[in-house]
């Protein structure tokens, strides 16, 4: 994997790298002239360790301005906050410039709905509902809502005027047969809602006792929280996404051509170039691409006794710049051993 501010190194070595192995541009800038190949963060978080993993690298990526007072601890909620986001895109088939949109516009109902049916919820909770249970709970729940509902037409009716407020003191027989059609249907309405609550809350418990509903309970906590504090973790999930806000690094994102697995099975190359008028709108996105590979080699290694089957070079042209990468002292320290070249150029 390359990457360069300039593409030289592309136009000097691609016809090279193409006769030995499979060959990933990724340039969402253009600045190559050379067909970019897509990459999105979400094809790492299918799972919702993925996706927590993924979320601290973009974190990591996003470099939250030191002068912000409690940054770290701004940054952190963020990343609690952005995981159950792409968590809820990735297995729901979301992109993520949706996953952007959400966050803009704090969107929950969509982030709760694909969280909710991953995990089983809807599912659950509708057999739930045809059991013998639950009919025996709308039993229960019938007289007491059929009260409430009852009393609260007749606060509206003492409101009003003429025939309609003497309806509110008589017997619900003696209304007009349209007002008890409608009474019914508000019944049978709100003895629906209780009971599906009733169910849901069942169900919900029964599934987050066994782990299936962590990436909800993580999102769930966020919308829980004071506006004003709900608003200042969003503002950094925010920060955090502000790459793929930009349309041109967002259409590079809808699907996720990049391999890594297929880049490791052979000398196959990945390049991420951009030019360095676009490194600061485009650093985070190339550094958390570049984290993903390297970490990815690690874990081939690792699985692989140690050091990987085919070896594979790391080269970072304008190292502090394009994708500067947090751990990279760690990474040249204990690259070598794991079948890793780890090359970077400083200017």
């Amino acid at each position: 994997i390359a990457t360069s501010v300039k593409p030289d190194l592309v136009h000097a070595t691609l016809a090279r790298r193409w006769q030995l192995g499979k060959v990933w541009i990724y340039d969402p800038a253009g600045c190559t002239n050379e067909e970019s190949s897509q990459w999105s963060p979400l094809d790492a978080c299918g799972t919702w360790a993925g996706a927590m993993r993924m979320a601290a690298w973009l974190c990591e990526a996003a470099e939250a301005k030191r002068s912000v007072t409690d940054a770290d601890y701004w940054q952190l909620q963020g990343q609690k906050a952005l995981a159950p986001h792409l968590y809820a895109a990735a297995v729901g088939g979301f992109t993520i410039r949706d996953v952007v949109r959400w966050v803009d516009a704090q969107d929950e109902e969509p982030v709760r709905g694909v969280l909710r049916r991953h995990g089983g919820v809807d599912e659950e909770a509708a057999l739930a509902l045809d059991s013998d249970e639950a009919r025996e709970r709308r039993r229960q729940i019938e007289p007491r809502t059929r009260a409430e509902v009852l009393e609260s037409v007749r606060y509206v009716l003492r409101a009003e005027s003429g025939r309609r407020a003497e309806l509110a003191e008589q017997r619900v027989t003696s209304w007009p047969l349209d007002m008890q059609e409608q009474l019914e249907e508000r019944v049978a309405i709100e003895v629906d809602r209780r009971l599906l609550q009733f169910v849901e809350d069942q169900v919900i418990k029964a599934i987050k006792n066994q782990g299936e509903l962590d990436a909800l309970v993580a999102a769930e906590s966020l919308w829980a929280r004071e506006e004003r504090l709900r608003g200042s973790v969003y503002a950094s999930v925010q920060n955090m996404l502000l790459g793929y806000a930009d349309p041109t690094v967002a259409a590079a994102g809808e699907r996720c051509d990049i391999d890594l697995g297929v880049w490791l099975s052979g000398p196959n190359t990945i390049y991420v170039v951009a030019t360095a008028d676009e490194q600061t709108r485009l650093r985070p996105v190339f550094t958390t691409l570049v984290q993903q590979a390297v970490r990815r080699a690690y874990a081939g290694a690792n699985a692989n006794g140690g050091a990987l089957e085919h070896p594979c070079l790391v080269l970072l042209d304008e190292a502090g710049n394009i994708a500067p990468l947090k751990d990279l002292p760690s990474y040249a320290a204990t690259a070598r051993s794991h079948g890793i070249s780890m090359v970077t150029v400083w200017q």
